[in-house]
């Protein structure tokens, strides 16, 4: 008779006294058939009790992603009804400074996407949503905020509209529409149009600082701080190339154009991606 009975998943192992007096994983007649039956059932209950399991974790898991599309479908019921009440704005009725309501409608990786009337929408980028130039996190879908035309016949993202709710000077570089759509299309983090070369990189001195232009930040995620979103010359001179920088030494606040000083401590080719640090030396540098 079986003194002990040790399952791992669905293997089942056996052990027994043999007339020797020893314990072994014997197999032999009348023993055998009964271990035999013994591990079958084991095995059974233990690949029912997983089943079981894995039901009601997709059981869970398909009430969740119901529950969200559920709460999905209501705000954009809401913001739609929102919309339906504001007035009829136009952009040419709108002048650079002048204070408008919104409605925020959406998040994208670089802004998020403001009713400013039934068919009128703006764009807010994320670096001018507030006055450090970074955000915890966006702001809700529905939510209703005033803020300031910041340049008008300036397509970003196929919106007429760029707004700021930065307080003080709205003179910002010539050259920020530009900037930011070429950062949407190449940013390294996001969703790429088109890669990057960064052949000129190769071999630079982690040691060497260069100068990085600010064309835009992100939101703060769970693990990470906030993105900064910089353009950079290459080395040669002949080309421009944005990245985006994860770091918790961030500057106090930052603006379209703020220069700052990076390092680039990797290159990788394959992804188009620089690893940027404004520190000193990294922790990785610290540990080696």
């Amino acid at each position: 008779t079986p003194t002990n009975l040790n399952l791992t998943r669905y293997v089942a192992k056996v052990t027994f006294p043999c007339p020797d007096g020893e314990m072994h994983e014997c197999m032999g007649e009348p023993q055998g058939k009964l271990i035999a039956a013994k591990e079958s059932a084991a095995s059974a209950a233990l690949k029912s009790e997983w089943l079981t399991g894995q039901t009601e974790k997709t059981t869970k898991n398909t009430e969740k992603t119901t529950e969200a599309t559920t709460k999905n479908d209501e705000a954009a019921e809401n913001i739609e009804k929102l919309v339906a009440a504001m007035s009829d704005v136009k952009a040419e009725d709108l002048e650079v400074g002048q204070v408008v309501e919104g409605i925020f409608r959406q998040s994208k990786d670089y802004g998020q996407i403001v009713s400013l009337g039934k068919e009128l929408q703006g764009f807010l980028p994320w670096i001018e949503a507030t006055d450090k130039g970074f955000m915890q996190k966006s702001y809700a879908r529905g939510t209703k905020k005033e803020f300031r035309v910041l340049a008008k016949s300036a397509v970003i993202d196929g919106l007429p509209v760029v707004l700021t709710a930065r307080s003080g000077d709205l003179t910002r570089p010539p050259s920020m529409v530009e900037d930011i759509n070429f950062a949407n299309a190449r940013d390294g983090e996001g969703a790429s149009l088109q890669k990057q070369d960064m052949s000129e990189f190769v071999g630079i001195s982690p040691d060497q600082w260069l100068e990085a232009e600010v064309v835009n930040t992100g939101t703060f995620s769970k693990f990470r701080s906030a993105r900064i979103v910089v353009m950079m010359t290459a080395p040669g001179g002949s080309k421009k190339v944005v990245q985006s920088m994860f770091e918790k030494a961030l500057p106090g606040s930052v603006s379209f154009g703020s220069k700052l000083k990076v390092r680039a401590v990797v290159v990788d080719l394959a992804k188009s991606r620089l690893g940027l640090t404004m520190l000193e030396k990294t922790p990785e540098e610290t540990k080696a």
